[in-house]
């Protein structure tokens, strides 16, 4: 039986090599998650566990007991075709499972380029995260490929709003001579 004492909520930390923490949000010590709680889970999702137990390492383990929000909606990585599977390998070193993509999800891209993914079912402990390309960046090692990535990456804005396009619209790229 869980007692509701026992559950923690806060944020997953994800690791390259598989493995992750949970960040409780009442400021306590972080827990251990084994690969294998990580498999259901991504860097950066909420949610509530239990303590498990003690690893070899005398690490306090937690046990997923529920996935409360899931907060990665887009992946931008490099696209790889092997034996008739399509995958994209994430550049966030934090993400450590590769985004399978159904056929014709692919969106045109070629193998090694640059693309974003959305995710359309995310991981579960039987199940690598599924999505299909939405946007491709380019080139692997094109110019100005590391600012792409980071501006998708990071969620920063890059188009203009409609309504700033419309106010200039009017305006040309010379500055009239009254203006000067």
């Amino acid at each position: 039986l869980v007692n509701n004492k026992d559950l923690l909520a806060g944020r997953i930390l994800g690791h390259a090599d598989g493995f992750g923490f949970f960040r409780p949000d009442d400021g306590s010590e972080d827990l251990f998650l084994s690969p294998r709680e990580m498999k259901a889970l991504m860097h950066n999702d909420r949610a509530v566990v239990r303590i498990a137990g003690v690893d070899r390492k005398g690490r306090r383990e937690a046990a997923v007991v529920e996935v409360l929000e899931r907060n990665t909606q887009q992946i931008v990585g490099r696209l790889f075709f092997e034996r008739g599977c399509t995958y994209v390998v994430p550049d966030n070193k934090n993400i450590a499972q590769d985004v399978l993509i159904p056929k014709g999800e692919d969106g045109g891209a070629t193998k090694g380029q640059i693309v974003v993914v959305e995710i359309i079912e995310q991981p579960s402990l039987r199940c690598q995260p599924i999505g299909r390309v939405i946007e491709v960046l380019g080139a692997h090692m094109a110019p100005g490929m590391e600012i792409e990535m980071a501006i998708r990456s990071y969620g920063l804005p890059n188009q203009w709003p409609a309504a700033l396009l419309a106010e200039i619209a009017s305006l040309s790229p010379e500055v009239p001579e009254a203006a000067k």
